[in-house]
């Protein structure tokens, strides 16, 4: 997952009064250039591996850092990382660290680790180049910002609008339109989806546009009569008659709810993502009609097809979750 302190800077940070920002400021005004560049670092990316640091600076800074309090060396899963010794003196280190110089190291940073192991190095350094104004490759931010709609929707469309704005595709405006809309912005995504141009959607994109179309209708916009009727006509892919099940329980038509879920279920060629709407659908109607062993059984079938499908639909296994949640808490298996 993304680093806490990435998510707070994103959403904000609390200031920092005049008075500690002065005593830190002269506390740091005494660190030696060399450890003060490597604390600016270490400052722009942490929590920082320690081995991506060690390929950026040299070791002994480092240890003098360490010795002198100025930063942490903690243990995770994944190996050894470095911060500021303290939030707040992270944040004036990045305060006070000359424009250009920020964009160097994080330029340093983003190449050091986008090639890394883990899903949220790619999303760090795809931010980093956004920060730097260096972020030159759209196809690349719009799979970092497919890959951050598992760790943050805000991250992920940041994203996924910067690869919008330097490149309008089918496919980048339909990542953003999926994404906006599993935000809770159906009205902006609606508008994006209004510009493109039909004649350029494949068949697929059209289902695609449909769907989305559907979910900010129905699931989004509480209007769950126009959006079956969006939904309404032969020949649908399993994925919208698993999006009518949904409706349809929203609609309170719950026996029609559950024919229509048990169809996609059912259906050996339904994919995951199918699966996973139209589990939505059956946990929910077999809740309202009292079937609880069916519900727990269809339950258990529901999030492993949701866990799969996290990235294209990172709500799907919540609202899942939460239609099940009545029935477990009374029967006590919660």
């Amino acid at each position: 997952s993304l680093p806490l302190s990435w998510l707070s800077r994103l959403h904000g940070t609390p200031s920092i009064g005049p008075a500690l920002s002065d005593l830190i400021g002269d506390r740091l005004r005494g660190v030696p250039p060399e450890l003060r560049n490597c604390l600016e670092v270490i400052a722009l990316g942490e929590p920082l591996a320690l081995r991506v640091a060690e390929r950026l600076l040299d070791r002994e800074p480092l240890e003098s850092l360490e010795e002198l309090g100025l930063i942490h060396v903690t243990e995770s899963l994944s190996g050894s990382v470095l911060t500021a010794a303290h939030p707040i003196w992270g944040q004036v280190v990045r305060a006070t660290t000359p424009r250009l110089r920020v964009r160097r190291v994080q330029l340093e940073l983003a190449r050091a680790i986008e090639n890394g192991p883990r899903p949220s190095d790619q999303v760090r350094a795809a931010l980093w180049r956004l920060d730097a104004d260096a972020a030159d490759d759209p196809a690349s931010l719009a799979v970092a910002a497919g890959v951050a709609r598992t760790l943050s929707l805000t991250i992920a469309e940041r994203l996924a609008r910067a690869s919008v704005d330097a490149d309008p595709t089918v496919s980048s405006v339909t990542l953003l339109a999926s994404i906006l809309t599993s935000n809770g912005e159906p009205e902006q995504a609606a508008a994006f989806l209004a510009a493109l141009p039909p004649a350029e959607l494949s068949a697929e994109d059209r289902e695609l546009v449909l769907f989305m179309r559907s979910v900010g209708t129905g699931l989004l916009g509480g209007d769950p009569k126009a959006a079956l009727a969006m939904l309404d006509g032969p020949g649908n892919s399993t994925r919208l008659r698993g999006m009518q099940s949904s409706l349809l329980l929203l609609d309170g038509r719950v026996h029609d709810a559950y024919r229509a879920a048990a169809k996609v279920l059912d259906d050996p060629d339904a994919d995951e993502s199918a699966r996973t709407v139209a589990g939505i659908g059956a946990v929910g109607s077999l809740f309202y009609l009292g079937r609880f062993d069916e519900m727990r059984s269809r339950t258990e079938v529901a999030e492993l097809d949701a866990t799969h499908e996290l990235v294209a639909n990172p709500n799907g296994l919540g609202q899942i979750q939460v239609n099940a949640f009545p029935a477990l808490a009374e029967s006590g298996e919660l």
